[in-house]
């Protein structure tokens, strides 16, 4: 079968392809969206899709929305978010992430991600760069106060050497700041 690896934004998808996003993502809330609400909500993404044949095997998410406030400047970085591998244990989901990895590389997109500490192994694998800890070091405002990030990790999808040094200085007395819409 053929492999190949598509980037759409969310309008570009079709319903079938939502559908099996939605699937994939498990998250109740996006199962009742229509195609247009779904376009609407996923604006400021692009999707990631490594099909197998004729079916999705591997996607993720790139947010585009996404802005840290770190050492009193404000930086916009892309997210990779919303990795799943359809195809578990067939090398699909370290394939999908090389593949964006050489994409932000070409398109010189500053990206990165998060992960928990269960997860590092796969992206170890993947060669990206982890900021070990480093995630507790990103405060988000959730409901009048500033809390941690209940993710352990950052990692490195692209990042300028200004920039990784910037999450590497990350620490108690120097946190991010994460401002959501």
């Amino acid at each position: 079968m053929n492999e190949c690896y598509q980037i759409k934004s969310a309008g570009e998808l079709s319903e079938k392809e939502i559908e099996r996003i939605v699937d994939a993502w498990s998250i109740p809330e996006y199962n009742d969206l229509t195609k247009v609400d779904f376009a609407e909500r996923f604006s400021y993404s692009e999707f990631h899709l490594l099909y197998y044949g004729d079916s999705i095997s591997a996607l993720a998410r790139i947010n585009f929305d996404f802005e840290l406030e770190m050492e009193g400047v404000k930086y916009k970085f892309a997210e990779l978010v919303g990795l799943v591998a359809v195809e578990k244990q067939k090398g699909r989901g370290t394939q999908l992430v090389k593949l964006i990895m050489q994409n932000m590389v070409e398109r010189n997109i500053q990206a990165i991600g998060f992960c928990e500490k269960s997860l590092r192994g796969f992206y170890i694998r993947c060669e990206l760069r982890i900021f070990e800890g480093k995630a507790k070091y990103l405060l988000e405002y959730v409901e009048s106060k500033w809390i941690p990030s209940t993710d352990d990790d950052i990692l490195e999808i692209n990042l300028s050497s200004a920039n990784r040094l910037l999450f590497e200085s990350l620490n108690q007395n120097n946190p991010a700041f994460l401002y959501l819409a």
